[in-house]
Formats: C-alpha cells, sequence, structure tokens
C-alpha cells in the first residue's frame, strides 16, 4: 500500500483522538468557569446563587468528591450544618469508594494526560474534611459526633508527623484538643494540645497565644511531661461560673491552582520536551486579621492555620513526582507520533498536534477550602450577647464590619460561633 493512501483505521484514528482532547478541554473550562462564578458568588454573599451553580454542574465521577467538598462548605457558610455534613459524608464515601485506581485510567493519565484520572483530596484536604465534619459538629453542640471524628484524625496523625506534615497536623492536632476540652476530657484534651504545641515548632511557626494559655491552664503540675498516658478517670474540670465562647474566622479562599509551560530532557537521549505543571497563584491575604467587641471589651483573633502555605508545600513535595509522570507522559506521546510518522507523515503530524493540546497539567483543586483560620476565645458570664467583628488589614485599617446577634452563652460549656469573611473580587489573586 502507498505511504501516501492512508486506511481507514489510521484516518479514523487522529478524530478519536481529537474529540477525546476536546472533551477532556471542555471539561478543564467548564470546571474553570464554574468556579469563578462560585467564588464571584460567594463573594457578593450571594451564597443561595453559590449554591444553584454547584448544583446544576455536570459532574463525572472523576470529580463527585470535589463536588461535594465545595457544596459542604458553602452549606457550611449558609449555616446548614446537618446538609454539610451530609455532603462531607457522600465525599468521604466516593473517595473510599474510588480508591482504588484502574488500569485503563492510570494508563490514560500516564500516557495522555493527568485530568483523565479520579480527583483523590491531598492528604492536608483529607484532614481539613474531618476537621470541618468537627466544626459542624461543635456549631450543633453535638459533642459525641465530633469525638468520633476527632478519633479519625489522631489515627492519621501518628504516620503524617512521621512524613513532615507539620503544619496541616498542628492545626489537626489543636482542633482535636477543642473537642477533647469541650468533652471534659482534659488529659486527652492536653496531649492533644502538646501535640499541636510540638507540630508548630517543628513548622517553625508562631504557637498561637490561645494554644499556650490551654496548655498551662490544663496542665496538673509543673513536672508533667508531654504524652503523659491518659488516666483511667479524667480529672475533673474545675467549675467556672463562665462559659467559653470560641470563634474560629474564615478567610477568603485557599489559593487558585493553575499551569505553567516549562521544558524537561530526557536523561537517556538529550530529547527536550514542552510539558504542562500546576502552580498555586497566592492571594495575598497575609495581615489580615479581626477585632472583636463584647460589651465594650475587645479581644484579637491569631492564626492557627494558613492553608494557602500548606497547599503551596504539598505541591512542592509532589514536583519531583509530577515532572517524572510528565516527562514519561510526553516521551510516550513522541514515540505514538513517531510510530504514526511510520503510517504516514499527516497522521504522524496530527498525532504530534494532539498530543500537544492534552498536554495538561490537573489543575482540579478544593476551591471553597478558606486560605487561613484564625480562632479566638473568651470567657463570658451566661446570658444572650451580641459580637461585633472588625476585619482590619495589615495596617489596622477597617476593611469591614460585621454583627453577630444573639450569642447565648452557658456557664460552664462552650459555645462555638463560625465567621467567614470573603473579600471583594479586587486584587483576590497576586
Amino acid at each position: 500500500m502507498s505511504k501516501n493512501a492512508m486506511p481507514l483505521r489510521i484516518r479514523l484514528f487522529p478524530v478519536a483522538i481529537l474529540c477525546f482532547a476536546v472533551f477532556i478541554s471542555a471539561c478543564a473550562q467548564t470546571q474553570h468557569q464554574t468556579h469563578q462564578l462560585v467564588e464571584s458568588q460567594l463573594r457578593a454573599n450571594n451564597t443561595e446563587a453559590a449554591l444553584q451553580i454547584l448544583d446544576g454542574q455536570s459532574n463525572s465521577t472523576k470529580t463527585t468528591a470535589l463536588h461535594s467538598l465545595n457544596k459542604a462548605m458553602v452549606l457550611r457558610q449558609m449555616e446548614r450544618y446537618e446538609e454539610s455534613i451530609a455532603e462531607f459524608e457522600k465525599a468521604k464515601n466516593q473517595v473510599g469508594r474510588l480508591s482504588p485506581t484502574s488500569i485503563s485510567e492510570s494508563l490514560m493519565a500516564y500516557t495522555l494526560t493527568e485530568q483523565f484520572s479520579i480527583y483523590k483530596p491531598t492528604i492536608y484536604e483529607h484532614l481539613f474534611v474531618n476537621s470541618f465534619q468537627i466544626m459542624n459538629f461543635l456549631a450543633l453542640d453535638q459533642l459525641d459526633s465530633a469525638r468520633v471524628e476527632a478519633l479519625q484524625i489522631d489515627l492519621a496523625l501518628t504516620r503524617l508527623t512521621k512524613e513532615g506534615h507539620f503544619k496541616e497536623a498542628a492545626f489537626a492536632r489543636y482542633i482535636t484538643g477543642l473537642v477533647f476540652e469541650a468533652n471534659l476530657e482534659l488529659d486527652n484534651a492536653l496531649i492533644a494540645y502538646q501535640s499541636a504545641y510540638r507540630n508548630y515548632e517543628s513548622a517553625l511557626l508562631p504557637i498561637p497565644d490561645d494554644l499556650q494559655q490551654r496548655i498551662q491552664y490544663l496542665i496538673p503540675s509543673p513536672g508533667l511531661e508531654l504524652d503523659t498516658p491518659r488516666a483511667d478517670k479524667e480529672r475533673p474540670l474545675p467549675l467556672l461560673p463562665q462559659g467559653q465562647l470560641l470563634i474560629l474566622s474564615h478567610i477568603d479562599f485557599a489559593p487558585i491552582k493553575t499551569s505553567y509551560d516549562t521544558t524537561l530532557v530526557d536523561p537517556e537521549t538529550g530529547h527536550i520536551y514542552r510539558v504542562s505543571l500546576p502552580k498555586h497563584l497566592t492571594r495575598d491575604l497575609d495581615g489580615i486579621h479581626f477585632e472583636f467587641t463584647l460589651n465594650q471589651r475587645s479581644f484579637h483573633g491569631q492564626q492557627i492555620a494558613d492553608i494557602e502555605s500548606i497547599a503551596m508545600d504539598d505541591l512542592n513535595r509532589k514536583m519531583p513526582r509530577l515532572k517524572a509522570r510528565a516527562l514519561s507522559r510526553n516521551i510516550s506521546k513522541y514515540a505514538l507520533a513517531e510510530e504514526a510518522n511510520q503510517e504516514h507523515e499527516i497522521l504522524g503530524q496530527m498525532v504530534n498536534f494532539l498530543g500537544a493540546m492534552l498536554e495538561q497539567s490537573d489543575n482540579r483543586h478544593w476551591l471553597t477550602l478558606p486560605n487561613k483560620i484564625h480562632i479566638a476565645r473568651q470567657p463570658l458570664d451566661q446570658g444572650a450577647y451580641s459580637l461585633e467583628i472588625k476585619v482590619l488589614d495589615r495596617y489596622n485599617n477597617i476593611i469591614e464590619r460585621r454583627n453577630i446577634e444573639n450569642i447565648e452563652i452557658t456557664a460552664n460549656q462552650f459555645t462555638f460561633v463560625n465567621f467567614t469573611w470573603q473579600r471583594m473580587p479586587e486584587h483576590s489573586i497576586h
């Protein structure tokens, strides 16, 4: 057969690949547009509209878990905690059910595009699923359910701290300490707080004042060692005439995940390949903080989690593996183009062009995660309170004022309040 006469199977092959490339590109574009719409609606405080956009989104099984995670966070912001809990549980079940990766999926991800693989939450995202479930249960005063989530985190953290995930472990330990303290399990609370303290130190992060104060308050004697074995019977909580107000403040959104093009060299052949790799864009939110006022008494929150920093560290940790996969993928596509060129020159050019179209990094991410989380604690007498909130920039200029009415404080109990602040679209990405 003449080299210029292409058989039907060869003529149809690039058509099939082109359809697949267009489909993958369209999916990525749709996801990006959906993220922009959801973010803009949330910034305008149109939470119902954001929820409708997510509900109207077409999701394949590859992004079902991600859809549930984003929806759960919007429901949290709307204080629809029961529904948020249900969406988080859907995400957990979906991730667990889809964990075994099929051979065909692996081949497509390694040889064509990362976008073909099922979305799997990162290690830090797994921890934040449990952490936000804890905060949901605490807001509903369901302490037993919050304790179950805390124990689930506890099982994972020992391994993660050995692998150097100190930043995310510090926050998770802090949250579990809150749960144990609210449940009056003071020895377990002390152990969790001390573990959080060590993780903040290992991550070279400032130790939150509240964490230091809780350790000093709960420690039974000056000589107690860290991680003292749990007592068979918990120490009784010293009775206080006041309740505790804890404010968990969420700042803006996690960093945007996008891509950049670079070149990698095949060490065996010296051939240079253009590859697409993911990167994060900072939201430039350092210095944002809060001032709270109750009964003409003001107090401030303090940062306990920097999710932007955690996300960037996680991506940097993965980058050597991502580069190796990108190089392997491009070597495979180059070999496929060379083989097609043996069949027909035009076919080889088409396969080479389509391979370039398919070179996209996996930019899927949990958009609605906050960028940073702050905590503030205030002892209060029993009664109903109105809370004034000032959002301040790094120069202490007031950006916004908010009020939360009718906060009920009960003596000797914890009251948890969730507050979310998302700035207006101007200068949202640096």
